[in-house]
């Protein structure tokens, strides 16, 4: 009997362990590095322009990379003015995941400015934007005043006393 139960716990653990592995991907992951400006300029000179940098990739993450700060001359930046954000996107029929940063920039200078190349390290995968150009103007209301505060949301109260 002793003889018979091993001969079946054998057999058992062959069929269970012996079993072909499923099919691996054996491509590269793919990563991509997106980077947009949230709005269509030119952009009032002190205005608040959001920049978008998503990073993607099908390889598996457990945290999110570190990102540099954005620079530019005559831009100021802030941020990633909140935490990442994590996306899921389908790209070329693969299914990919990654995290969405949001960066505050200040144009303080106007005209046509650069803001340089960020670089990630998305799970392995080095990825580089391109350069790229946001416009910031004076209108011409404006042009005479020496300081001035740009708001999409502004309220002022005021109150007179006798």
């Amino acid at each position: 009997m002793t003889r018979a139960v091993r001969v079946v716990g054998l057999l058992l653990g062959l069929c269970i362990f012996d079993r072909p592995v499923a099919a691996q991907d054996t491509t590269a992951p793919v990563a991509v590095l997106r980077v947009a400006i949230d709005g269509e300029g030119p952009f009032v000179r002190g205005q608040r322009v959001d920049l978008l940098v998503e990073a993607l990739t099908s390889a598996s993450l457990d945290r999110a990379p570190l990102l540099p700060a954005p620079e530019g001359d005559g831009l100021v930046v802030f941020g990633p003015v909140d935490r990442p954000t994590s996306i899921r996107d389908r790209i070329d029929g693969l299914d990919v995941n990654g995290f969405r940063w949001r960066f505050a920039v200040f144009p303080v200078r106007s005209g046509d400015r650069t803001i340089t190349p960020l670089t990630v390290d998305m799970a392995g995968a080095v990825m580089a934007t391109e350069p790229l150009q946001l416009s910031s103007t004076v209108p011409d209301d404006l042009r005479h005043i020496p300081d001035y505060a740009v708001s999409t949301d502004l309220s002022v109260e005021q109150t007179v006393l006798p």
